[in-house]
């Protein structure tokens, strides 16, 4: 099957293309529900070790 961009005319091979959208539930969401199924997700913080933030 041959799609064509409706930006520029090419040819799109094996991508799709997503404009302007917001995507439900977000990263913050997934994670949330998927992190505490990880076997080396730690719930509390480990003392002593210092922790990313920016």
């Amino acid at each position: 099957m041959k799609i064509v961009s409706p930006l520029n005319g090419r040819e799109v091979l094996g991508m799709s293309v997503i404009h302007r959208t917001t995507l439900k539930p977000n990263k913050l969401e997934l994670l949330t529900a998927w992190l505490p199924s990880r076997p080396w997700y730690v719930a509390e913080p480990v003392q002593g070790r210092r922790l990313p933030a920016g």
